[in-house]
């Protein structure tokens, strides 16, 4: 008897408790909220010396020395055409690069790439050094910018919250959410769900809109 209580009781708790599809939905209704469109002509502070910002903020060299960036991360996957580009740019005013090969793709393991960019922010801040997170989209930087919250002690819904204030639209890869949760699990680091507002938002054009906007639209 003492036996099925206890089985019963576990299945119950098994029921209760919230999946990683919960937290998925609620993700996706939190980056979901209005505003979605566009991102902020310049870059936004992730924590501390680290930025997150578009491609095109990479590229603006001016913009670049007038916040005195050290340090870039390229979430791109390059041809070497394209990297003997970028090493030509950033070499002659001494900005070091990390380019970090990640596919907008929503099978594409991303979770692979979290600590390297992890290591190379982390050794920034180290030195006092101001890092950029950029990609040529949305979703690739803004994963990363994520996963370093996470890493960093933020629960997901924090870290979440607090970007998509700041860039308006930031994730829109299902397949880099899913990974995401499961990161924030693993790092004990996801939200007790009671109590978390994170209404549905936007009609099946709306959604598909955000999902496929891959270009950054300044307003």
């Amino acid at each position: 008897m003492d036996y099925y209580i206890r089985k019963t009781f576990e299945v119950e708790q098994r029921d209760r408790d919230p999946t990683e599809n919960d937290y998925l939905k609620k993700l996706k209704n939190i980056l979901s909220a209005p505003p979605t469109f566009g991102v902020p002509p310049e870059p936004s502070i992730v924590v501390g010396n680290v930025f997150l910002g578009s491609l095109a903020d990479a590229e603006n060299i001016p913009m670049m020395k007038a916040y005195r960036m050290e340090r870039i991360i390229i979430c791109e996957n390059v041809s070497p055409i394209r990297r003997r580009r970028i090493d030509d740019m950033f070499k002659p005013v001494d900005i070091e690069y990390n380019i970090i090969p990640i596919e907008d793709d929503e099978e594409f393991m991303v979770r692979h790439y979290f600590e390297m960019a992890h290591r190379f922010i982390n050794e920034a801040r180290t030195l006092g050094h101001r890092v950029l997170i950029a990609c040529p989209g949305v979703s690739r930087s803004g994963v990363l910018a994520l996963s370093y919250l996470i890493s960093q002690g933020f629960t997901l819904f924090e870290a979440t919250r607090s970007l998509k204030d700041k860039r308006r639209l930031l994730l829109c890869n299902e397949g880099f959410m899913k990974q995401l949760v499961s990161y924030a699990r693993e790092k004990c680091r996801l939200d007790n769900l009671e109590g978390i507002s994170a209404p549905e938002y936007g009609r099946p054009i709306d959604l598909y809109r955000i999902r496929s906007a891959h270009l950054p639209a300044f307003l």
